[in-house]
């Protein structure tokens, strides 16, 4: 038998027990992205995004572009890219696909035109990538990686 290293479901990850909600129940037959709507509708803003479900800020702008942060350098190394935040002193790595939606991103491409890129590059489907492209930008702003610049009103008008 071992020494007792800690809960077995870590803190952030277990469940609040608080008043009744008034919030909807989905029904037997529910698809599953009503019960993820209903749950996000249930949840609190803010472990909403504790749990990475929400960026900082509120939804993602899907015409926004990333700013880098001058604290960090990058270096690709067999296809990964390795960020290094002078600031902290962390290093972080992406691999293949996070290293060209790095690219893409840097190059000034919309979080939108990274996610059709990749769609069409990897025949993927379109509400997986999004989601895997709004996580990497979370994460990344998160840790102070990048800044989302909002789409110009210019941008906006076609």
């Amino acid at each position: 038998m071992t020494e007792d290293s800690g809960p077995f479901i870590p803190h952030e990850l277990r469940p609040d027990v608080g008043e009744p909600s008034d919030a909807p129940v989905p029904g037997a037959g529910a698809q599953p992205e009503e019960v993820a709507r209903l749950a996000r509708e249930a949840m609190a803003p803010e472990r909403r995004e504790r749990l990475g479900m929400d960026p900082p800020g509120g939804e993602i702008e899907w015409g926004a572009t990333i700013v880098p942060s001058p604290d960090i350098t990058t270096q690709e190394l067999d296809g990964e890219l390795l960020i290094l935040d002078l600031a902290s002193s962390h290093y972080y790595s992406l691999n293949d696909i996070g290293t060209m939606m790095w690219g893409l991103l840097c190059e000034g491409a919309t979080l939108e035109a990274v996610a059709d890129t990749i769609c069409e590059r990897y025949d993927a489907p379109q509400a997986r990538v999004r989601g895997d492209v709004a996580s990497l930008v979370r994460d990344l702003e998160r840790k102070g990686l990048i800044s989302l610049r909002a789409p110009s009103p210019r941008s906006q008008q076609t």
